[in-house]
């Protein structure tokens, strides 16, 4: 009899630590882009206000959102 309740128990706390695993995400690993002296690098907002992600077809667009930096983070949601 006491078998079968350590079983049960068990049983029961396997099944509570199966259905919980699902329900953790996995951790957002902050992500780096090198850019060489040889390249040029554009961050382009993805987010943000709807009226200036329309079009960046202009040259002058691009050149506003040069970047600078040698190692740039990449931004995930």
């Amino acid at each position: 009899m006491k078998r079968t309740i350590m079983f049960g128990l068990l049983l029961g706390l396997a099944l509570v630590l199966v259905g919980t695993s699902g329900c953790v995400r996995p951790y957002d690993r902050p992500e780096y882009v090198e850019i060489d002296t040889s390249e040029t690098g554009f961050l382009i907002p993805l987010e943000g206000d709807s009226t200036e992600q329309v079009k960046f077809q202009s040259e002058d667009y691009l050149k506003q959102h040069k970047v600078a930096a040698k190692r740039v983070q990449i931004t995930h949601r």
